[in-house]
């Protein structure tokens, strides 16, 4: 019974975790295909030509000194100068996605999707091999 509670209360994460992921995932097919509109969400060529006109629209609507217009490889100084704080010393700056991050994503997405598929099928080959087993030594 134990096992069972503890079974149902990890698949309940994993199918919640799957439909936030599946939102995620439809939220930004859905800003995509709005920016590369005709064209499909995942024509490349269109979204880079959507791309100037979308950072000279957000441009227009923030004023210069509440825009951070930032990039990772900058370190530490032009954030903290837009943040009003000191630079932290002896402290590098964290790099948390180095490119494996997305790709981590999708293999937890891709293992959720397996045991939601299979392990119902698992579970119940189990039972039948433990009842037989059973039967047999009974």
């Amino acid at each position: 019974m134990i096992i069972w509670i503890v079974y149902g209360t990890c698949f309940e994460i994993f199918l919640s975790l799957q439909d936030g992921l599946a939102a995620v995932r439809d939220c930004l097919e859905l800003a995509l295909a709005d920016w590369t509109s005709p064209h499909p969400y995942t024509d490349r060529k269109a979204l880079a030509a959507y791309m100037p006109i979308h950072v000279a629209h957000i441009r227009s609507l923030v004023p210069p000194e509440n825009l951070l217009e930032f990039h990772p490889r900058d370190g530490w100084k032009p954030l903290c100068d837009f943040l009003g704080k000191e630079v932290p010393q002896n402290r590098p700056f964290p790099y948390v996605n180095k490119g494996q991050n997305a790709a981590n994503l999708i293999k937890v997405a891709i293992g959720i999707w397996l045991v939601k598929k299979v392990f119902p099928y698992v579970f119940g080959i189990a039972v039948l091999g433990v009842a037989w087993k059973w039967g047999v030594s009974n």
